[in-house]
């Protein structure tokens, strides 16, 4: 949706709406919004060339109890567990431990996306406890961004999260919704590291309406 012409309103979804007929119009109508004014090849906005209908990505910004550390530029391969140099064939865990990313490193991301395929609607998903990334999305003007609205405090890491007994309703089901929200895109940004993002990005698969793979970038590559 557009505000004065030129300023996209995030889509805000309660958790108790997933899954609903009223929920998956409510993305068909952020994925197709009311077109901007048509922009030249060379200045610079996305999907210039298809105001009508535009790729929606999907972005799952990983936080929460997976995150040891936290970095500010994508990559490299990143996970809990390395092949340990003194054992053939058996796994150590990584010392380091596992990094999470910044949401300027996603924002970069999409971007990319942005440029080369005109992505101008994001659905996002993320466990982020201090509130930093929604806040994040209140000063973004280059998409039109759709996301749960849910109590998040609760993922602040303190131990993994399925042996944790202190959780409320929140955190299986908003999950489950997230899922079922992120499958209705076409391109994905997510950590490839990450079960939820590889869950998200299967579940994009089996709901794609083609015979291709939907392109994806993974920040930890």
């Amino acid at each position: 949706r557009l505000l004065n012409g030129s300023v996209w309103d995030p889509l805000v979804v309660e958790s108790s709406q997933l899954p609903h007929v009223a929920l998956r119009q409510s993305i068909a109508n952020a994925a197709s919004p009311t077109p901007p004014p048509p922009q030249s090849p060379d200045a610079g906005g996305g999907g210039g060339g298809d105001a009508e209908r535009t790729p929606v990505a999907a972005v799952h910004v990983r936080q929460g109890d997976s995150c040891d550390r936290k970095v500010d530029e994508p990559g490299p391969w990143n996970a809990m567990w390395r092949p340990d140099p003194k054992r053939p064939g058996k796994l150590t865990r990584e010392g380091v431990g596992r990094r999470c990313y910044s949401w300027r490193v996603y924002r970069q991301q999409l971007q990319t996306l942005r440029a080369k395929y005109g992505v101008r609607t994001v659905l996002l998903a993320t466990d982020d406890h201090t509130g930093e990334v929604v806040r994040a999305l209140q000063g973004e003007r280059d998409f039109n961004w759709v996301y749960l609205d849910y109590p998040r405090q609760q993922f602040r890491k303190r131990a993994w999260m399925e042996f944790r007994s202190d959780l409320d309703e929140n955190a299986p089901f908003s999950l489950a919704a997230e899922l079922e929200l992120l499958s209705t895109a076409d391109i994905f940004v997510g950590s490839m590291g990450s079960h939820t993002s590889r869950s998200v990005y299967m579940r994009m698969v089996s709901s794609s309406r083609t015979s291709q793979l939907p392109p994806f970038i993974s920040v930890d590559g």
